[in-house]
């Protein structure tokens, strides 16, 4: 009785042959699974997105504003921040045309030195405001009186995305949310 020796390479019989990879269906539920999840969070992700993009930006000119009055009682000199359509420029001036969303500058009325610029605001659809310049006394006081600021950002229109900029005639800044009460 001869015994035959297989090894166990040899053996055909010994392992079950391997699944590699996914099915189509599996690939197909995942996708489908995917799309639902991408529907639901772009737009959300765009709504929140525009609304930080407003609060940075009405942040940005309350830091501005805070800091024309700081400079202000400091110096015993009027301060203004002013919009401008050139913030580039070695010497940005205020542009009058009460564009905002181009820039605004802070400076030394007396001296003209420029001390703070900022460039364009990005993602505002527009900044809402009647005033081109607003300007602080030595004592601190807006001597342009109350204004507000309202930031809409890109997109629809809603209430809860724009963010209003209030100055009191005694200089003190707010940022609040949602539209200037009327």
């Amino acid at each position: 009785m001869d015994r035959q020796v297989l090894s166990h390479a040899g053996s055909a019989s010994s392992r079950a042959p391997s699944k590699r990879g996914f099915t189509l269906v599996e690939m197909l539920i995942t996708l489908a699974i995917a799309g639902i999840l991408l529907a639901i969070g772009v737009p959300a992700m765009t709504s929140f997105l525009a609304m930080r993009s407003s609060v940075a930006n009405a942040e940005e000119l309350v830091e501005a504003l805070r800091f024309a009055r700081s400079e202000a009682i400091k110096r015993s000199s009027q301060v203004t921040v002013c919009s401008t359509t050139e913030p580039d420029a070695a010497d940005p001036s205020c542009g009058g045309t009460g564009d905002w969303i181009s820039g605004w500058v802070v400076k030394h009325t007396a001296s003209g030195r420029v001390l703070r610029v900022q460039n364009v605001v990005r993602a505002m659809k527009q900044i809402n405001t009647s005033e081109d310049t607003v300007s602080f006394e030595a004592t601190g006081i807006a001597s342009s009186g109350a204004t507000t600021f309202e930031f809409v950002p890109i997109g629809e229109e809603v209430d809860d995305r724009v963010r209003t900029v209030e100055l009191s005639a005694q200089g003190r800044v707010q940022l609040l949310k949602g539209r200037a009460p009327a």
